[in-house]
């Protein structure tokens, strides 16, 4: 059955739709596809383009089908083409989040930026993620631009009351700035300061208590880094553990004023095979900033999500006040 209210958002492979990796959630659900294939532009497509403020000659049309038991709420898909004049492989991405899809759909959409001049005979396309509306996920969620999709998913999830969940990457203001040892930046243009003390739990267990400190001049909304572990004895890398952090207080995202700090949480530390506690290394890869700046060297897919988390936030709090 064909839904012509679907309609799907189609954006250059640089740009970030504004709207988490949660990879940790994704699921396999080999029942559940997306046909896609690339076809010539008609009318409608190049009225798309020209709408976006893009080029109007440069379209294709994508026309896809669901199969799945599932409910489908968003997906990611990428389309890779060749440039017929330069020779150069190029990729588009085409991001939907809307009207529930259902078994049996099918719908049309457009691309945009891409040359009048590309052979369709080139255009490869990838499904990257499937978010189903039972918030399961499925793909290999691999694009940047997904793991923002699912973190801006699950952030207004949360919102709703539908996903308590999101609450294990919340940190807690603390009513002291004093802190344990401070790491040495791995960044030090970065506004942020991570600090570490050693305990235990109830069953002697240690741990890394994990705090953080705003060195900088402007609110932070949200940070995201690793903790890689090392062996005592030998220096040989076991493991790494990457962290997301943002403060919710009363239902609202919460800034990390300057000077102030949070309250991580607390990491098991793994024991090496000496006996004694691994090293570890704290490498702070993303901080986000109430400007709406988002600074960092962000290499983990797990940046973005916390990208989409933050907004997903933001946006839940704008559509209450204005409700």
């Amino acid at each position: 059955m064909s839904r012509p209210l679907l309609k799907a958002l189609v954006m250059g492979a640089a740009t970030i739709l504004t709207t988490q990796a949660c990879t940790a959630n994704a699921v396999s659900d080999s029942a559940a596809a997306i046909s896609v294939v690339a076809v010539s532009p008609q009318q409608d497509d190049f009225a798309a383009c020209l709408n976006q403020g893009r080029d109007a000659n440069n379209a294709i049309g994508l026309n896809l089908s669901y199969n799945g038991v599932k409910l489908l709420r968003a997906y990611a898909v990428s389309v890779q083409f060749q440039d017929r004049d330069s020779g150069h492989q190029r990729t588009q991405l085409s991001l939907y989040v809307g009207d529930d899809i259902r078994d049996k759909d099918t719908w049309h959409t457009t691309v945009c930026g891409v040359s009048p001049t590309t052979d369709l005979a080139t255009v490869r396309t990838q499904v990257d993620m499937m978010a189903f509306v039972d918030r399961t996920y499925a793909g290999p969620i691999m694009l940047r631009q997904s793991q923002h999709l699912v973190g801006t998913l699950e952030a207004v999830d949360y919102a709703k009351g539908l996903n308590p969940a999101l609450a294990q990457v919340f940190a807690r203001p603390a009513s002291s700035v004093d802190t344990g040892n401070l790491v040495p930046p791995n960044d030090p243009s970065l506004p942020l300061s991570i600090d570490v003390a050693i305990g235990e739990d109830d069953s002697n267990t240690p741990l890394l208590i994990l705090g953080a400190r705003n060195s900088g001049a402007a609110p932070v909304l949200g940070i995201e880094f690793k903790t890689s572990y090392f062996d005592h004895l030998t220096g040989k890398f076991q493991r790494s553990v990457t962290t997301k952090a943002v403060c919710v207080v009363d239902g609202k995202l919460t800034a990390l004023a300057p000077g102030a700090r949070w309250v991580i949480g607390e990491r098991k530390i793994p024991i090496s095979a000496d006996g004694a506690l691994d090293n570890y290394v704290i490498t702070v890869d993303a901080v986000s900033l109430a400007d709406g700046s988002f600074l960092g060297a962000r290499k983990s897919l797990e940046a973005d999500e916390l990208r989409g988390i933050v907004e997903g936030l933001q946006m839940a709090r704008m559509q209450h006040a204005g409700s």
